[in-house]
């Protein structure tokens, strides 16, 4: 009878544990996005990774639970719900699809709200009727209209090829429309909010940039544009972007039950909004102000070396873009590109780095000595003749030793042995594909 009693006991406490670990699952899915960051692991991992960002991250980033959002097909289901939720208000209403909701009008949605136009209390109403269009203040990504100054972003007509800017090739989706208009009010916003930045020439510059880095690839994906000739077979599929993560909120086809794509919606503009912000921080924050330092550097680039084709920043920082903005300023260095970078990778060791041959590529002008490449310690010094050498990544691209000397020591290896720094690696491919191409727009005069 005993061993009876305990054989029950231990099975309801797995059968408890296993119910409140499905429940909290499932909350997890159903409570809106990043919520779940009152999660006791989840707010101290927060706050110890904030310690380290430049500007302080938002404490209270999702307050999209004060916009109501709401799927309809008639007239008096509307009117009912603004009965219900806001007597005697006056609630700003935009409007989209039903059904199925993808990146872009999410996105859209994101944009409206710190651009001042989506403010609590606001609804999001998701149909397909015309003439509820005609009471919303602005309808996104449905309803056959595009026109700035009736407030309404559809891109699904056939007439319909605007695009960011004359630069661009990339038609526009509704978060793209919602963006070139909407975008750099935003952008304003959110900055002098959350980070007390009113620069002007910040500003413009994370606006331009945050469309090609960011806003641009989901105009791309929403409008079925591939990123390379579809001839080209791609070597893996990467299926962690912005739009695949939303996608993941929409009703499941087996999901079962009166499942409403609603709140998931609303978890969604959550995902959306928390990219938002990150894409915004990074370029305002920690891309924008490395410039000077990589433009000090290229400066002094003849100081530290007499070819003029190594380059050396005292700090750490994002260098790509700015170094393409630079060359591209001073075309009449182009017969001799930086080849190398060389920095203070931490307390105890340098590194030199081979520069892109274009933005998002993954093949350099130069690669570090094909002998050398998977080396380190020991092996690398007798290979490389380099007493304080450490380490030379597998494909070239990166190397590090114990001393600035040492790291330069292995630039000029290389350069003075050009056929030895090609990409012969087994890592790189044979077609170089670039994820996005980055249009050089001069936002900075050198000093």
């Amino acid at each position: 009878l005993s061993k009876l009693m305990l054989f029950f006991f231990f099975s309801s406490r797995r059968r408890h544990t296993r119910q409140r670990s499905v429940s909290w699952a499932r909350r997890c899915v159903q409570e809106t996005g990043y919520q779940r960051r009152v999660h006791g692991d989840y707010q101290e991992a927060e706050m110890e990774a904030g310690k380290y960002l430049p500007f302080a991250w938002p404490k209270s980033v999702s307050k999209n639970e004060e916009i109501m959002i709401l799927s309809v097909t008639e007239e008096k289901e509307l009117t009912q719900a603004l009965e219900k939720h806001f007597p005697g208000k006056s609630p700003v209403l935009v409007g989209t699809h039903n059904g199925v909701f993808h990146c872009d009008e999410v996105l859209a949605c994101v944009i409206l709200k710190y651009s001042g136009i989506l403010q609590a209390p606001g609804m999001i109403v998701r149909t397909r009727n015309d003439e509820i269009f005609k009471k919303m203040k602005m309808v996104v990504d449905v309803g056959g209209v595009c026109s700035s100054k009736e407030l309404r972003y559809d891109h699904h007509m056939r007439e319909f090829k605007e695009t960011f800017g004359s630069s661009s090739e990339i038609k526009l989706s509704s978060s793209g429309l919602v963006y070139k208009y909407h975008g750099k009010e935003a952008i304003a916003n959110i900055l002098a909010k959350e980070w007390k930045i009113t620069d002007e020439k910040n500003i413009d510059y994370t606006y331009s940039k945050v469309y090609d880095e960011f806003i641009k690839g989901v105009d791309a994906g929403d409008n079925g544009i591939n990123q390379y000739p579809a001839d080209i077979q791609p070597k893996y599929h990467i299926n962690t972007h912005l739009a695949y993560r939303i996608s993941r909120f929409n009703v499941q086809w087996n999901a079962g039950g009166e499942a409403t794509s609603d709140s998931n919606f609303l978890a969604a503009m959550n995902i959306a909004e928390e990219e938002l912000l990150w894409q915004i921080y990074s370029q305002a924050c920690v891309i924008y102000p490395a410039f000077e330092v990589v433009a000090n550097a290229y400066a002094n680039r003849l100081k530290i070396h007499p070819s003029g084709q190594l380059m050396f920043l005292d700090k750490g920082c994002p260098w790509k873009e700015h170094l393409g903005t630079l060359e591209e300023a001073n075309k009449e260095d182009k017969k001799k590109p930086i080849l190398f970078i060389l920095c203070k990778d931490k307390a105890d060791e340098f590194r030199v780095q081979g520069v892109p041959d274009k933005q998002g590529s993954f093949s350099c002008r130069l690669f570090l000595h094909t002998k050398w490449r998977g080396l380190r310690d020991e092996e690398l010094r007798k290979e490389s003749g380099i007493p304080e050498a450490n380490f030379v990544h597998s494909s070239g691209f990166v190397g590090f030793g114990k001393t600035l000397e040492s790291v330069m020591k292995m630039a000029e290896i290389t350069m003075a042995h050009p056929e030895a720094g090609t990409a012969n690696s087994p890592v790189q491919p044979k077609k170089q594909l670039s994820s996005h191409h980055t249009n050089h727009k001069v936002f900075f005069t050198q000093k």
